[in-house]
């Protein structure tokens, strides 16, 4: 019999109570939880903005749309733990974001360092080269004085020896005339083989002078390209620089958002213990008030079938609604213990008020049948047995 009854609750429960009934027996808040409610509210209203600016899915948004359908089949205790479990994986979902949004900081803040570093090793090799290049052209320089100095005193060097010899020969001469022109063609030989070699010299002179100028002319294109590299080098140091700070203020307003959002977990945390808390408190005033109620229905059964037994009563009517389950089945889901407590503590409200109506019957019955039997022996009639009215 318990098992049938167990069966029939299970299958017509949601039937047989209306959400009117339901909506009557709604449980009654105390302050506390007022203001841990409205602190959820504000909580999810505040995690949906935010999820809704990072183009983010909420998962307490989305349980908060469902339960809207089906809140009076829900009790107060069920739905905030469903809402704690959301915004318990929202969190989750907010940490996570801010691990990958840290890694990325410290990713950037790597490849910042290490390109600052690259543009610095390559500042100094660009300053080095400059200086090399400014002592090819001082010495290149020194060498095209040293050359042109060198020419001129070998030039000079060359008449003085030209006059002595021509001296030489003057002296000579006036002793022998043949002597003279011997002396003077050896001079024309030496003259002309000076001149070939000296325009021999004068080519190679001018070969070097050209080789120098484009030399010349190399290092100063080189020098200009690197003053131009410079340049470049000193304006990427500039926005570096310009990165440099705009990277730390971006690390420094992360760091305000994860210290806020961290404190802010905290103290939804910290909310939502208390709620669960001030929830179970209830639950457990809750149970203890059903049970006492329990235990004043049993009490009244005990009594009704007492009455029962005295007055003999078919055994149809006997066992009518007595055997019903007067102990719930244990389960882990609140919403269905409480659904089946509610329907059976219900049908056991309407048995006893049937029992209650149909003792007042019986009452009256007997009241009336001692009236009359107390009128027909003052008038000497024989007693006569009343009809009965059930209802």
């Amino acid at each position: 019999m318990k098992k049938k009854s167990s069966e029939v609750e299970g299958s017509q429960g949601k039937d047989f109570v209306s959400k009117k009934v339901q909506a009557s027996c709604e449980l009654k808040h105390c302050e506390s939880c007022n203001i841990a409610s409205e602190t959820i509210l504000r909580m999810i209203n505040a995690i949906r903005s935010a999820f809704h600016e990072n183009k983010l899915i909420s998962a307490v948004a989305e349980e908060r749309d469902l339960l809207k359908g089906d809140i009076y089949e829900k009790t107060q205790w069920a739905v905030m733990r469903r809402l704690a479990a959301a915004i318990e994986m929202d969190v989750k979902t907010t940490f996570e974001m801010m691990q990958g949004n840290d890694m990325k900081r410290e990713a950037i803040k790597r490849n910042y360092e290490e390109k600052l570093n690259s543009l610095e090793a390559e500042l100094s090799r660009k300053g080095t080269d400059f200086e090399l290049l400014r002592g090819e052209n001082f010495q290149l320089e020194d060498r095209i004085e040293n050359d042109f100095i060198s020419r001129e005193l070998v030039e000079l060097e060359g008449e003085k020896e030209e006059r002595e010899d021509y001296d030489e020969i003057g002296v000579v001469a006036k002793g022998n005339k043949e002597i003279l022109l011997l002396a003077i063609r050896v001079c024309l030989w030496s003259l002309k083989r000076n001149f070939n070699a000296l325009k021999e010299k004068n080519f190679q002179l001018e070969e070097t002078k050209e080789r120098l100028t484009i030399e010349l002319k190399d290092t100063r294109i080189k020098l200009e390209r690197t003053a131009e590299s410079w340049d470049i080098l000193q304006s990427q140091i500039v926005k570096l620089a310009e990165n440099k700070l705009e990277l730390e203020n971006s690390v420094r307003g992360l760091t305000e958002k994860i210290v806020d959002t961290r404190s802010a977990c905290l103290e939804t945390e910290r909310a939502l213990r208390i709620l669960l808390t001030e929830l179970q408190r209830e639950n457990d005033s809750i149970k203890k008030e059903y049970r006492v109620k329990l235990e004043k229905l049993e009490t009244e059964l005990k009594t009704e079938m007492k009455y029962r037994e005295i007055e003999k009563e078919p055994e149809a009517v006997r066992s009518e609604g007595l055997y019903e389950e007067r102990v719930l089945m244990p389960g882990d889901d609140p919403v269905l213990d409480m659904t089946r407590q509610l329907i059976s503590n219900r049908r056991k409200i309407e048995h006893l008020q049937r029992q209650n109506e149909r003792l007042e019957c019986r009452l009256c019955d007997n009241v009336l049948g001692e009236s009359i039997l107390k009128g027909r022996t003052r008038g000497g009639g024989s007693p006569k047995k009343p009809e009965r009215v059930v209802k």
